[in-house]
């Protein structure tokens, strides 16, 4: 990254073996320490240089996805939406009917914005008694279809999704003058047949990260809101995983590209 300069690549210690779904969102807590959750299958965990301590995570079914924001956590699973603050008990804000499969959730426009199965929800955080009664803004046609991953833009909520063979990534425009009205819904990018979606990422209201089953790509968001994106800037023989920004750079996870072991890209937003 300098020119002239040349330096071995840092190698992480191992600091746990996970068993079962691994999610990791990282966060400031109330002691201003930096800090992070993750999820071990139905095991919640907060993460600090310090080790770790156990977070409340009562929820009877099996956690789809893991998102929070600030302190507090935002729990999909097949038996509702759940959230707690820090490493305080977590209480289920939804419930679900029926049994989904397949989910996703993000924090997003000031909303939990979720994937259920091929549907797609959105609602205020809820610090009441549970709610038993919602309705889908978004509903695929294609029973098949499942949500992968949500993310934001200036202007709308992107959420990805596809079959085994198919991706796209929808923008969805909420009706902020009539709430419980479904929302505007369009394509804004369709991958190349076989390529599937695993993680979006939008980031500084400009660019949107798309980690695939093939690769990475970044994509810029227009004055529309509508997302193009670039050619694959590398393919890991099995894709990419998990995104993240920070200064002008994104951080992409990957397997088997650093010489056949697990590890991270940096892409420079600013080339």
């Amino acid at each position: 990254w300098t020119a002239g300069q040349v330096s071995l690549l840092k190698v992480p210690a191992q600091q746990f073996t996970l068993s079962g779904l691994a999610k990791v969102r990282g966060y400031v807590d109330g002691s201003s320490v930096d800090a992070a959750f993750y999820t071990d299958g139905n095991a919640l965990w907060k993460i600090t240089d310090s080790g770790r301590t156990a977070a409340s995570n009562p929820t009877v079914g099996t956690t789809l996805d893991l998102a929070n924001t600030g302190t507090r956590t935002l729990i999909n699973a097949t038996d509702g939406i759940w959230s707690g603050i820090d490493t305080g008990v977590a209480t289920k804000m939804y419930s679900v009917i029926g049994t989904p499969t397949s989910g996703t959730i993000e924090f997003t426009k000031n909303r939990v914005v979720w994937g259920w199965d091929n549907a797609i929800y959105g609602e205020a955080i809820n610090t009441g008694a549970t709610i038993t009664t919602h309705t889908a803004k978004f509903t695929h046609t294609n029973p098949l279809w499942t949500w992968s991953s949500i993310t934001e833009g200036p202007t709308a909520i992107y959420a990805a999704g596809g079959t085994t063979t198919q991706s796209i990534i929808y923008k969805l425009v909420p009706d902020i003058a009539t709430p419980g009205t479904p929302w505007q819904v369009t394509e804004t990018a369709v991958m190349p047949s076989g390529e599937t979606i695993r993680t979006i990422y939008g980031y500084v209201g400009s660019f949107v990260g798309i980690a695939t089953n093939r690769g990475f790509r970044v994509g810029e968001i227009d004055a529309n809101g509508d997302i193009s994106y670039g050619p694959l800037l590398f393919q890991p023989t099995s894709g990419c995983t998990g995104i993240i920004g920070f200064d002008r750079f994104m951080y992409v996870g990957s397997q088997a590209a650093h010489d056949g072991h697990t590890g991270l890209f940096r892409v420079d937003l600013g080339t």
